[in-house]
């Protein structure tokens, strides 16, 4: 099983990296590993709307480092994760750039995500009452291209990195979701 985790926090070593890494030691310890893309790190411009990429990938409009090394991997995986804090109730800038821009993978003709397993990981100060909107977000792109939402993991965070309280029980449980 190839599981890829999407990095959306603009924090390096924040609450999100904190979590991340408690959830790929739980992995290795069920003998599987995980490839991360860390979208603060690399160069990601934004989707210009043109639809070209439905013809053809990549976009022949935008030339980034996102085009020539990720896309082109995008549909290789089995399992995708998608970790985020919450900004105003929802993902951050870069997941919702990510989506936009692997939506060429996506289109009636390729629908590379279908029956893909997708989850996502989310925390925040605000708590579940917060949590409802990226999770109905990322259920209606699961919708729309056909991948399987499989669950999400939330944890309650403060704004400094370190305010997160990992709980292992639970992010058991979620891996548990993708592994069946």
């Amino acid at each position: 099983m190839k599981i890829l985790i999407i990095n959306g926090s603009p924090r390096r070593g924040g609450n999100t990296d904190k979590i991340i890494l408690a959830l790929k030691k739980r992995l290795k310890e069920k003998f599987l590993n995980a490839e991360e893309i860390i979208l603060r790190d690399i160069e990601i411009k934004l989707s210009d709307g043109c639809l070209s990429c439905a013809k053809s990938l990549p976009c022949p409009n935008i030339k980034d480092e996102f085009s020539k090394k990720y896309l082109p991997k995008i549909s290789d995986y089995d399992v995708y994760l998608l970790a985020t804090p919450t900004y105003c109730d929802n993902v951050t800038p870069m997941i919702k750039n990510f989506i936009d821009r692997i939506l060429p993978i996506s289109y009636s003709k390729k629908m590379e995500l279908k029956n893909k397993k997708i989850g996502i990981i989310i925390h925040g100060m605000s708590g579940m009452s917060s949590f409802k909107f990226p999770i109905m977000w990322i259920k209606s792109v699961c919708e729309w291209t056909e991948a399987k939402f499989v669950g999400y993991l939330t944890f309650k965070s403060g704004a400094k990195a370190g305010d997160v309280k990992i709980n292992n029980k639970k992010i058991n449980l979620f891996l548990n979701k993708f592994l069946k």
